[in-house]
């Protein structure tokens, strides 16, 4: 039995009218949505009709499925797929749209972090497609959030990530996002420039770009020192950067020294 045929069953037993139950607070018509299984209540709403029906919240959800609670739960187990299939068909209250929206929302761009890491693209720019139609519909969707479903959509879409990235303002995740997008693009010194706008410049991913924006444009003795630091930071990746700027410097003692780490 569902929330809405229990409430009709006890407001039939109390022997009252919609217009009586509702009273001032809730409209009639909500009620018969409710009732009908065409609406579900917010747990105010219930709070409300089961005071005036004399009977504990528990009569109303008990055998009554939750859509909302059980996409909660997957989403704190972190089962996206488990919240997609919990929301679906799901007829949203006067005051549960918030939260199904949101959670609709924060599942696509879970799922769309994870199909982009996967490599599936296509896919996820679905996911935030959906994340975006979602995001309109409640406050909650809050900018940094939407800064992130354009981050994911500039990696789901790469030959658009220029123009994507323009639309928000700069940070420097965003800053490291359009120089690997320069530096793919063998710009080598537009990634440079992108690098020396940002604010942290003491991080292993900021010396690691910068150093490859220096090798593009043929400066090796700057990029060696950012490989460097990166060497420092515990990291292998660049042993190989540093052979290849060694050996544009004529250094083969430095050049044989590095290739011989990568072993």
């Amino acid at each position: 039995m569902t929330i809405g045929e229990r409430l009709k069953q006890a407001r039939l037993a109390a022997g009252l009218s919609q217009r009586q139950l509702c009273g001032d607070t809730i409209t009639r018509n909500m009620l018969s949505q409710i009732e009908n299984g065409v609406a579900r209540p917010s747990m105010d709403t219930l709070q409300t009709l089961a005071r005036r029906l004399n009977k504990p919240v528990s009569f109303f959800l008990e055998e009554a499925d939750d859509p909302n609670q059980t996409a909660r739960e997957c989403f704190r187990k972190g089962d996206y797929e488990g919240v997609r299939k919990a929301l679906e068909g799901v007829q949203t209250g006067e005051n549960e749209q918030d939260e199904y929206y949101l959670l609709k929302a924060l599942t696509c761009l879970e799922l769309a972090e994870r199909a982009v890491a996967e490599g599936r693209q296509p896919y996820a720019v679905s996911l935030l497609e959906d994340a975006e139609r979602a995001g309109r519909q409640t406050p909650y969707f809050v900018p940094t959030l939407e800064y992130r479903r354009l981050l994911l959509l500039a990696k789901a879409k790469p030959e658009e990530a220029e123009r994507i990235l323009a639309a928000i303002p700069p940070d420097d995740s965003q800053l490291f996002l359009r120089a690997k997008v320069a530096l793919s693009r063998a710009e080598g010194a537009r990634a440079a420039a992108i690098l020396d706008a940002a604010q942290d410049q003491t991080s292993k991913q900021w010396h690691l770009l910068r150093g490859r924006a220096a090798f593009a444009q043929g400066e090796y003795r700057t990029a060696a020192e950012c490989f460097h630091r990166v060497e420092e930071a515990g990291d292998p990746c660049v042993y190989s950067w540093l052979e290849r700027c060694y050996q544009q410097l004529e250094d083969y003692k430095m050049a044989y020294y590095y290739a011989c780490k990568q072993k």
